[in-house]
C-alpha cells in the first residue's frame, strides 16, 4: 500500500467539494486520497473491515490509503471536505468475500470521531478529541489525547494511554474493558458490579481526570503503570 498511483480506481463527482473512488480488482494495491492543508478534524464511518487511525504519522496532509480484499471485490470512498473537517466513507462496493483494509494518517493534535460497524479498529498516536463508536468485533489503541469517549455494542476494548486525559468514558453492551494508563490519581466511577472489577495501581481523587466505565455484561480492569516516554504516541 506504499504507492499513491490512482490507477485502479475510478473518479465520480458527487458534489462540489465531494467525490467517490470506487476501488476495482482484488487486492488493489496502493489507493491513495488526501485530505487539504486545512483540515482539523476527522470524520469516519466504515461498514465492515480493518480500520487503523493514526496520529502524529509523519504526514502534512490527511492520508486515507486503502485495499478491498476477496474475489473481484471492489470498495467505495466517499471523502468530503467542509469547515476543517474531512469526511470519510468508506464500504464494499461488491465482491465475494469483501473486505476493506483502511489506514488513516493524520498530523499530530488532530480531533477523530470514528465509527465501525463491524470489524476491528485501531487507533494509536497523539490526537485532541477522540469519539469512537463500534457495533461489533473489537477496538485497540496506544494514543494520548485530552478526551476520549467510546460506545460498544458488543466487543472488547484494550486501551492504553501514555499520558493522563482530562475524561475518558467508555460504555461496553457485550464485553471487556482493558485500560492502562500512567499511575496517578484519578476520579473514577464504574457503573458495575464489583466482582466484575479489578483496578490496580491506581488512587482516588474526586479532582484529578474523569474516569468513566460501564459494562452491561463483562468485565472492567484498570491499571496503573509508570509513565512510557518511548511511545509512539508522544
Amino acid at each position: 500500500m506504499g504507492r499513491s498511483a490512482p490507477a485502479g480506481g475510478r473518479l465520480l463527482r458527487r458534489a462540489a467539494l465531494a467525490l467517490t473512488l470506487l476501488t476495482v480488482g482484488c487486492g488493489a494495491d496502493g489507493l491513495v486520497v488526501r485530505a487539504g492543508e486545512g483540515v482539523k478534524a476527522l470524520r469516519l464511518h466504515a461498514e465492515e473491515g480493518e480500520v487503523s487511525v493514526v496520529g502524529g504519522a509523519a504526514v502534512d496532509v490527511p492520508t486515507l490509503r486503502w485495499e478491498a480484499r476477496g474475489l473481484s471485490s471492489s470498495a467505495q470512498v466517499i471523502s468530503t471536505e467542509r469547515d476543517g473537517v474531512w469526511e470519510l466513507e468508506l464500504g464494499c462496493a461488491g465482491g465475494l468475500g469483501c473486505e476493506l483494509v483502511a489506514v488513516v494518517e493524520l498530523p499530530p493534535g488532530l480531533d477523530v470521531d470514528v465509527s465501525v460497524h463491524a470489524g476491528a479498529l485501531t487507533i494509536r498516536g497523539r490526537f485532541g478529541v477522540v469519539d469512537a463508536s463500534f457495533g461489533q468485533g473489537e477496538v485497540m489503541g496506544r494514543l494520548a489525547a485530552r478526551r476520549i469517549s467510546m460506545a460498544l455494542g458488543s466487543g472488547d476494548v484494550n486501551l492504553g494511554l501514555s499520558e493522563p486525559p482530562e475524561a475518558l468514558t467508555v460504555t461496553l453492551g457485550l464485553g471487556d474493558l482493558d485500560l492502562s494508563l500512567p499511575a496517578q490519581g484519578y476520579d473514577l466511577r464504574l457503573d458495575l458490579p464489583k466482582e466484575r472489577a479489578v483496578v490496580e495501581g491506581l488512587t482516588e481523587d474526586p479532582a484529578g481526570p474523569r474516569l468513566r466505565a460501564l459494562t452491561a455484561n463483562g468485565s472492567v480492569r484498570i491499571r496503573g503503570t509508570p509513565r512510557d516516554t518511548s511511545t509512539a504516541a508522544r
